[in-house]
């Protein structure tokens, strides 16, 4: 079972990782003045001139 504890560790680990990472990206973008809305799946750059997010 330890092994498994070990995996499951791991695993969350590089999730927060990716997790942060992406964050600290997104809030790059926004101090460079970028859009972070450019690596959106949604579309919401081509569509909008707003994130959905930004709408509320």
């Amino acid at each position: 079972m330890k092994e498994q504890e070990i995996v499951v560790g791991i695993v969350m680990l590089v999730c927060l990782v990716w997790v942060i990472r992406r964050t600290i990206l997104c809030f790059n973008r926004i101090k460079k003045k970028n859009n972070p809305c450019d690596g959106c799946p949604c579309g919401c750059k081509t569509s909008h001139k707003t994130c959905p997010s930004e709408k509320k």
